[in-house]
């Protein structure tokens, strides 16, 4: 029977979930795989092994879990920030720790290990702000490259509950200003409150003061609430001056001018309104005066008084002790029913979610208010005020989202077209009607019942990528044009396999080179999906290593992006954690500078040795590499310091790993048999494409594979053999079996990347 050709020129379908391998009307079934692990697909759609993890450092504590965060300030300025237990540490985006002379620079945090999964971040230039459920807000800062600082997120104003309905249940001030008691006619103090922002709301009947004088003086003050109007009114026809009337925000520290107004002899008096649109206090005065006499008047509507305390302490469920606001007092000491409980406090708890929307930061999801979500002031970051009784464009919002459940908003993420809420019963959308976000222009949607998993969420081009609560699947958003509305799909559906059993707890993206997600999974292994959905690609692939991968971040270095990787091991018996970063791929094309090797070290100098230093290998054996030499596999002594029989000048040892790719059956349709599904296929020699590669094994089964590379005569034993680009031919000891898959296995630590696979095959139903 005469031999035909098929060539597999893509892998861009990655590896498929055993339950879709006869998904031959599937137009990625052609460009996809039966088995893909430690392999990852470009986004052209070849296919290369991954490199391996350089080893920088061990986590702070071997014992508990630690999280990596980028933190990216610009392409130049990069850092990985090391969360665990109670404590964060810094990285440089060149694998050195952040020292302040001989001390590494860390800080005390508020965060448990148990925690770490849901820390939510969003960053501003130098400050990241970061919320965590029922962990009140703070705000980690860099004050210089060596300096940072966490502090608490002096929120102000705000934000509140709903106003107090319950006209009987009443508060009542000992004093207006400084430290005071509250006591409330009601049970509603709790030991949760302390350190909670209240606001308490007073009627004022309004009121006036006046002078008059034929030299300079000044009036008593008076309080004006927000949108009050006041009133200024002058008498007198003979006198000549100047009268101003000032405000101060701040209780009467500072004053600054409102209005002046200069009089002539026998000119008209003044008799002007204004509203303000903030509270503070106001008065009047003669600033100069040449002859005659002035008298003058200021006057206010009646308002309402709009005071902030702040709980310090609570004796009983009806008194507490507080701090009256320096800026924002109370009017008096008479009781009011207009009190407003603090909406964040270890009663009601804390954020979960926070973002930059429109240029205001916002938070959601509370245990007290599962569904809410709070916007700052327009660039007032701290500031959650509201005016009463009319609501201005620049006022703080605040909304609670509709839900079938009252499932938590754990993760904000901002788009162009909305501000998208995730919760694990689904995804709301917040927007705005108009031109700009007001608290009466605001809208929101449910756009998906989809849950979400309470995990950190992707952003990647227009769409959102986010792990489902059920079902093990991962799934994106993002905003379709045509149907104006949020649509997404399940990107992990062909690859189910990947996913459904041993979900995602944590990943990362790395825009360049491959577009590529990067997934830890619950059992430590790492997945990667290349993923271009305007290419309508999306690869699957699994990573192993000897341990378990546990968290990963990406920050830019030297115009790469790279990945860091947290890494539990186990070493000369003990459990241990280490910081990894994963190598740059071909940072040139000689074999001494590749590294595919993981918790690997590297001696580079331009004097030879024959000893490393690996301590964290201590007792493991090793892969080694020497001046681009592949070495037999030897055992680190104890100490750390391993000393080989050769020398060189570029060593590298790692732990090593196999990276292996097999096929799915061939299938070409429309031959005279239909389908090639069932047949027996009998494959004569098989081609690679290579690029760049050096070393792979070639066969059907993994026991009995070939080697398509060795030594000639002219490759003397000692001398490095070059990465080779271009077709090879394997005439293997094929057999002839169903499905005519071919398995490629590389299992040295060079690099391999396969453009394409042709096949020489005949059919056969013997």
């Amino acid at each position: 029977m005469a031999t035909t050709y098929y060539m597999q020129p893509s892998f861009a379908g990655g590896k498929f979930d055993p339950k879709v391998w006869g998904r031959i009307d599937n137009e990625r079934y052609a460009s996809g795989l039966r088995e893909c692990k430690n392999f990852f697909i470009h986004k052209f759609g070849s296919v290369s092994n991954r490199t391996g993890f350089l080893y920088l450092g061990a986590a702070k504590e071997a014992s508990k879990k630690c999280r990596l965060l980028p933190f990216v300030y610009s392409d130049s300025q990069a850092y990985v920030m090391e969360f665990g237990h109670k404590y964060v540490r810094f990285w440089n985006s060149d694998g050195t720790r952040v020292m302040n002379g001989n001390t590494i620079v860390e800080l005390v945090t508020p965060y448990e290990s148990s925690m770490l999964s849901k820390l939510r971040f969003v960053q501003s230039a130098d400050m990241i702000f970061i919320a965590c459920q029922n962990v009140a807000p703070y705000v980690l800062s860099r004050n210089s490259l060596i300096s940072w600082s966490l502090t608490a997120y002096a929120y102000k104003r705000g934000p509140f509950l709903s106003q107090n309905l319950d006209e009987t249940s009443t508060i009542t001030p000992s004093a207006a200003t400084g430290n005071i008691t509250l006591t409330a006619s009601k049970a509603i103090f709790k030991s949760g409150h302390v350190n909670s922002v209240w606001r308490i709301d007073q009627h004022m009947s309004g009121g006036s003061v006046s002078g008059s004088g034929g030299t300079a003086f000044t009036t008593s003050t008076l309080k004006c609430g927000t949108n009050c109007t006041w009133r200024y009114v002058t008498h007198g026809s003979d006198w000549v001056g100047t009268a101003v009337v000032e405000r101060s925000y701040d209780n009467g520290s500072t004053w600054m001018q409102l209005r002046s107004f200069t009089h002539k002899d026998s000119e008209a008096n003044f008799n002007v309104y204004a509203e303000e649109g903030e509270q503070c206090i106001l008065r009047a005065r003669l600033a100069s005066i040449t002859s005659g006499t002035c008298t003058m008047e200021l006057s206010v509507d009646p308002y309402v008084n709009v005071g902030y305390v702040t709980i310090t302490g609570i004796t009983d469920s009806k008194h507490a002790s507080a701090t009256v606001s320096s800026e924002k007092p109370l009017a008096n000491t008479t009781s009011s029913d207009m009190w407003f409980e603090a909406a964040w406090s270890g009663v009601q708890g804390y954020p979960s979610a926070v973002c930059f929307y429109e240029d205001r930061l916002c938070f959601a999801g509370t245990t007290g208010s599962p569904r809410g979500v709070w916007m700052s002031k327009p660039a007032d970051y701290y500031n959650f005020e509201t005016s009463s009784p009319k609501v201005e464009d620049d006022d703080s919002i605040q909304i609670i989202l509709t839900s079938r459940k009252m499932s938590i908003i754990h993760t904000l993420i901002a788009m162009r077209q909305s501000l998208i809420a995730f919760s694990e019963d689904g995804v709301n959308t917040i927007s705005f009607s108009g031109n700009s976000l007001t608290p009466t222009s605001i809208t929101q949607r449910a756009e998906s019942y989809y849950g979400a998993k309470n995990m950190d969420i992707l952003a990647v081009g227009s769409q959102c990528i986010y792990v489902q609560e059920t079902g093990g699947a991962v799934r994106n958003i993002g905003y379709d044009y045509v149907h104006d509305s949020y649509t997404g799909d399940e990107i992990s559906l062909f690859s189910a396999c990947l996913i459904n059993e041993h979900p995602p707890v944590d990943m990362t993206y790395q825009l360049e080179p491959d577009s590529i997600l990067w997934l830890v999974r619950d059992d430590g292994a790492l997945l990667s999906c290349t993923y271009m959905p305007e290419q309508k690609m999306v690869a699957w692939a699994e990573h192993e290593t000897q341990g378990e991968f546990e968290s990963v971040c990406c920050i830019p270095y030297n115009n790469n992006a790279r990945i860091w990787a947290v890494v539990k091991r186990e070493i000369n018996g003990q459990t241990v954690r280490y910081i990894e970063r994963m190598s740059k791929r071909l940072p040139t094309t000689d074999p001494a500078d590749q590294l595919y090797m993981d918790a690997a070290s590297v001696y580079d100098s331009n004097s030879e040795t024959n000893t490393i230093s690996c301590p964290q290998l201590a007792g493991c054996t090793v892969g080694v590499l020497i001046d681009g030499n592949v070495m037999p596999k030897v055992e680190v002594p104890l100490d750390g310091n391993l000393i080989l029989d050769r020398a060189g000048k570029k060593i590298a040892v790692g732990l090593t790993y196999t990276a292996k790719i097999e096929t799915m059956n061939i299938e070409m349709q429309g031959l005279v048999r239909g389908v090639l599904q069932g047949h027996n296929i009998k494959i004569g020699a098989v081609i690679l494409r290579l690029l760049n590669s050096r070393g792979g094994k070639v066969g059907q089964v993994e026991d009995y594979l070939d080697e398509w590379q060795r030594r000639s005569k002219t490759d003397y034993l000692g001398n490095k053999l070059a990465l080779y680009t271009g077709d090879t031919i394997v005439n293997g000891n094929f057999s002839c079996s169903e499905g005519g898959r071919v398995m490629v296995v590389q299992d040295i630590p060079m690099p391999i990347t396969i453009l394409g696979i042709i096949m020489g095959l005949t059919v056969s139903d013997d």
